[in-house]
């Protein structure tokens, strides 16, 4: 182990032999290892793993593992509290199927005091009895990014607060019910896709930025655009809507009343499939029975979507549209406005068209029919850059490198 610098352990199964062979390997020091992944897929019964197997970590490298920065475990035990293996780890992904405890997330900041990105994912999170995390607050000087994945279908996360001091938080399936309980932190804006969303908040008593992602999974039915114009309503200036997720003719919206900034991001070639049939937010909105109602709105952005950071555009056979750039017609527009949403002023501030193609029969027209509804009409090259963003997928379902993920 001398010499090595990546160590990757996959079991899935398990015997003797196998055994002895990954305590010598683990019990050396690793002076130059950086990466190290264990994970134990092993699915027989607890008397077929040798006694103590991957859950007996005193001796883990020697406790020598000084370049160690990158760490993965799944389904096996935590070091003890006085081991000194990953005293240098800045990345850390943990998952087991069982219960995570505070107990657990406590010890894990104390074993890694270097820690700047921590992902966890449990069958469910419990405060422990007693636990001192909770009530005085999960402290660490060099935490920024923390994942929260939860594989059943409830989950309630009453110390999420204490993580107040992070630059980013994700949650995952059902974490996302955490939403609800973050007092400290005030949404400002939000981005909303089909199957994620951004939330932009500021710490009340601070005045410090965080940046929530919500991942929707299929045993979680409440998606996270829902969640958060439930959630939020009262405190977003600034929104961004995949037009995907307008509400349609049945759903009950409240009124917007600190909304002061809308974007409303086209859906692009890749996000229309035959399995998600959608008419457009233009038809939509124009059959909707009563407006969404935003008095103080100013502005209303119409954009491309934003690129993906995570694969280039993929055209199918199935898709009728291969089109390098999108069209919008601004006498759509004036209609969605008209029939879509309402507003208490007589005129909108201005109206953005960004990264679309205007493609009226009759432009001049079509430019004094919108200009019935606001003061300016600006068209813009390039997508929406300050609040259209890209939503990055689910990193549990993509295996996302997680320093790429929260730098996204």
């Amino acid at each position: 182990m001398s010499h090595v610098q990546s160590l990757a352990i996959q079991v899935e199964s398990w015997s003797s032999r196998i055994w002895r062979g990954l305590s010598r390997a683990m019990s050396e020091p690793a002076p130059c290892l950086v990466s190290f992944s264990l994970e134990d897929y092993f699915v027989g019964t607890s008397d077929s793993r040798p006694p103590g197997a991957l859950d007996d970590w005193d001796d883990l490298f020697a406790n020598v593992a000084p370049s160690l920065t990158r760490c993965s475990l799944y389904g096996v035990g935590l070091l003890p509290a006085t081991g000194a293996a990953f005293r240098a780890v800045t990345c850390f992904d943990y998952s087991i199927l069982s219960t995570m405890s505070t107990a657990d997330i406590s010890r894990i900041l104390t074993l890694m005091p270097c820690l700047r990105t921590l992902a966890l994912m449990a069958g469910e999170f419990h405060v422990s009895a007693g636990d001192t995390a909770c009530a005085g607050g999960i402290t660490h000087n060099t935490l920024r990014n923390v994942l929260l994945s939860v594989l059943g279908d409830r989950c309630a996360l009453p110390w999420i607060p204490q993580f107040q001091f992070v630059s980013n938080i994700s949650l995952v399936g059902a974490a996302t019910l955490a939403l609800e309980s973050l007092p400290y932190h005030s949404p400002h804006g939000a981005c909303l896709g089909p199957m994620g969303a951004l939330v932009f908040t500021r710490h009340a008593v601070s005045n410090t930025e965080t940046l929530i992602r919500l991942h929707h999974t299929l045993r979680h039915t409440e998606l996270p655009s829902s969640l958060i114009l439930r959630v939020a309503v009262d405190s977003l200036t600034w929104l961004a809507i995949d037009e995907l997720v307008w509400p349609d003719s049945e759903a009950v919206v409240s009124t917007m009343n600190t909304l002061r900034t809308l974007t409303v991001t086209l859906a692009s070639c890749s996000e229309m499939t035959p399995f998600y049939p959608h008419a457009g937010v233009f038809v939509t909105a124009c059959t909707t029975t009563a407006r969404w109602a935003m008095p103080y709105l100013r502005e209303l952005r119409i954009s491309s979507a934003p690129p993906s950071q995570e694969s280039p555009h993929v055209s199918y056979d199935w898709q009728a549209c291969r089109c390098d750039s999108m069209t919008v017609s601004l006498v759509d527009i004036a209609s969605f406005i008209r029939q879509g949403i309402s507003f208490a002023t007589p005129k909108l501030e201005t109206v953005v068209v960004a990264g679309l193609t205007v493609v009226d029969y009759d432009f001049a027209s079509a430019w004094l029919e919108l200009m019935r509804f606001s003061e300016r009409i600006d068209i813009e090259e390039e997508h929406d850059m300050t609040y259209a963003r890209c939503i990055p997928g689910n990193p549990g379902l993509t295996r996302a490198d997680l320093d790429k993920y929260f730098a996204m």
